[in-house]
């Protein structure tokens, strides 16, 4: 259908390097991130998907943050915001788009592509475009219009689709250091690299690109919403130029069991969760279920309006509460959950 295009899912690991992050994480917490694995891929027209697996870098690093946002108080003085900065853009990504044409020799095709993306990739170019255009651009079109974001990146982001398992291990490793855990795709805040197997599907590349255009409009994100709104686009479908939506996944069956038993998280329990327990010992029930309380919202039609409002007041309650009442219209918490199980049990896959 013209305009109209669906993701599908398959499951994965995901991999996240530090850096960037709000919090540290510990070891431990590391470690036990490791054993826990899924993923999504995108269906034709377009090739896409998501995964879960170990912390993203929710928000950028404080002294980056103030140092750019010094420059830019700077450059307003001088009534140079805007098109100078535009520009400037520009240049960087020409810049790194030539020097990575130079490391990465031949048989890669390396494009600056405005607004903030370096092209990295050894598809064939009839491959490679549909998931520039379609897939990267589409996205991120959809996403920034529908959440009404301020912000765009405003350092550039390197996007790295190979186009076979071999290229993409062996690249990782000769460029990171480090031989991938997944073989999908992960996102590396440190390195502002998106590194993908997009031989796998792009389902990843949606559900990466989400942590990196959060990360610069709302760095203040907490973990559950980062990765609810992040597994939220593994599967979903684009309607008209405008249109995104997340659509029903493989996690649904292992909540609605939680939910059956009793032994789904609370939804207060879930959104007052600390980045160490969110991606504690009930990860995946914990992705599980803030996918689908986004994807609540997102059926509420409250989901921009949710965004918009945390973002926009997250002093106000950093853990979303307040404005997940306001935009829902309930008194408590116990009403929104006996609403979302409700919901969520009747749900089909």
């Amino acid at each position: 259908m013209k305009g109209r295009a669906r993701f599908g899912t398959a499951r994965s690991p995901r991999y996240y390097p530090s850096g960037g992050c709000r919090k540290r994480r510990t070891a431990g917490v590391l470690a036990a991130m490791a054993a826990f694995a899924a993923a999504a891929t995108l269906s034709p027209p377009f090739d896409a998907g998501g995964a879960e697996g170990e912390p993203t870098g929710g928000g950028n690093d404080k002294t980056r943050v103030e140092a750019e946002s010094e420059t830019k108080a700077e450059a307003a003085k001088d009534g140079k915001v805007g098109t100078d900065a535009r520009h400037t853009m520009a240049e960087r990504l020409r810049k790194e788009a030539g020097e990575w044409k130079d490391r990465m020799g031949e048989g890669y095709v390396v494009e600056a592509v405005d607004p903030c993306f370096v092209l990295i990739s050894n598809q064939p170019r009839e491959k490679y475009e549909p998931v520039r255009d379609g897939t990267l651009l589409g996205f991120c079109r959809r996403f920034w219009t529908i959440y009404g974001c301020r912000h765009k990146p405003d350092e550039p982001l390197r996007v790295f689709l190979f186009a076979d398992a071999d290229s993409y291990k062996r690249k990782s490793k000769e460029i990171f250091g480090k031989e991938p855990t997944t073989p999908f795709g992960y996102y590396s805040a440190a390195n502002r690299a998106l590194v993908m197997n997009i031989s796998t599907g792009g389902g990843t590349l949606a559900h990466e690109l989400t942590h990196a255009l959060v990360a610069t409009d709302f760095p203040n994100i907490p973990a559950w919403f980062n990765e609810g709104l992040g597994s939220l686009y593994e599967q979903c479908r684009y309607d008209g130029e405008s249109g995104l939506r997340g659509m029903v996944n493989w996690r649904l069956p292992a909540l609605q069991k939680a939910i059956a038993t009793g032994s789904a998280p609370a939804i207060g329990k879930l959104i007052h969760s600390s980045t160490e327990e969110f991606y504690g010992a009930r990860v995946g029930l914990n992705y599980a279920e803030a996918r689908y309380l986004c994807m609540f919202l997102q059926e509420k039609g409250a989901l921009a309006r949710f965004y918009a409002a945390f973002r926009d007041r997250f002093a106000e309650d950093p853990s979303g509460e307040k404005f997940l009442l306001e935009v829902l219209g309930e008194k408590d918490l116990a009403a929104v959950g006996k609403s979302f199980s409700d919901w969520v049990s009747r749900l089909k896959k």
